[in-house]
């Protein structure tokens, strides 16, 4: 129920800084709502309002409204008055205000992520030691990493703000044939491919894909496809469902966070011998599950 004012009954409110700027959240008895005005600061490029009004936020508010069975107004709302301004401006819901951040930089949603899990996990948020590694620590422009993909392995890099992963080793985990990256990488569109090094110290270059890529191989793909496998390429190499909920909560497949085997699995990609990188490898996925 929200008061007059536009606002619902407010338990904890935080304020997350990010590149200078403060970003007001609130966590309310249905659910944490983020002042969206405050994106755009970080953006003066972006046009905030045009992503706001776009079909597809607007398309996604009116049906998790009927899923939800809220109010509009209690997903996207205008709060006006008042002399306090980190309470002015536009309010979303946590999911709205994570897609709107994904169309600014997806390297800002996951500081929005990161915020707002450990502000529903914790009840607040916490400031490690600068050593410490964070459940959900953001990726470094080209960075490289190997991530695991089910029971296989796959080269990732965090490049131009996105996640991208090998082509040829993703497609053949879903049992496409040897010659599917050359059939499909001038169909799926130049912006969702990506052609970058083998390995860190490489010069020879290779096709990497993003989950935009992804999405465009499955659509046009006449391959019948393992569900299994398709759900384990979203959920570990995206960290989504396949119809694109985040899987924030679900229980990490190591013993380790995502992001901790990310950092150890970059280190033993620097190690020169390889029959020692795949014994490593091989023992780390043993660590699995809690």
């Amino acid at each position: 129920m929200q008061t007059q004012n536009g606002r619902q009954d407010v338990k904890l409110q935080k304020v997350m800084k990010y590149e200078g700027n403060k970003i007001a959240f609130e966590l309310t008895e249905k659910d944490v709502m983020i002042n969206v005005t405050q994106f755009a600061k970080a953006f003066p490029d972006k046009n905030l309002s045009t992503i706001i009004n776009s079909s597809e936020i607007q398309d996604y508010v009116k049906k998790l409204a009927e899923i939800k069975n809220f109010s509009s107004a209690d997903l996207l709302t205008v709060r006006k008055g008042g002399n306090n301004r980190t309470k002015q401006g536009t309010w979303a819901n946590s999911k709205v205000a994570l897609r709107i951040a994904q169309k600014l930089s997806t390297e800002f949603a996951i500081h929005v992520d990161m915020f707002l899990e450990e502000l529903i996990t914790k009840g607040k948020v916490e400031i490690r030691k600068p050593n410490q590694l964070s459940e959900t620590a953001s990726y470094k422009e080209g960075q490289m990493f190997p991530q695991k993909m089910g029971d296989s392995m796959v080269l990732g890099v965090y490049k131009n703000g996105e996640l991208w992963y090998q082509m040829n080793r993703l497609m053949r985990y879903l049992a496409f044939s040897e010659s599917a990256v050359g059939q499909y990488k001038n169909k799926i569109g130049k912006e969702n491919l990506l052609k970058y090094k083998t390995n860190p110290g490489a010069k020879s270059l290779q096709y990497y894909v993003n989950k935009r890529g992804l999405d465009e191989i499955l659509v046009l793909s006449s391959h019948p496809l393992n569900g299994e496998f398709v759900e384990n390429v979203y959920r570990d190499l995206f960290r989504v469902t396949i119809d694109g909920k985040e899987t924030i909560n679900t229980q990490y497949p190591y013993k380790f966070t995502f992001e901790q085997m990310n950092s150890l699995f970059y280190e033993v990609s620097k190690i020169q011998r390889v029959k020692l990188q795949k014994d490593i490898y091989s023992l780390l996925r043993r660590g699995r599950v809690l």
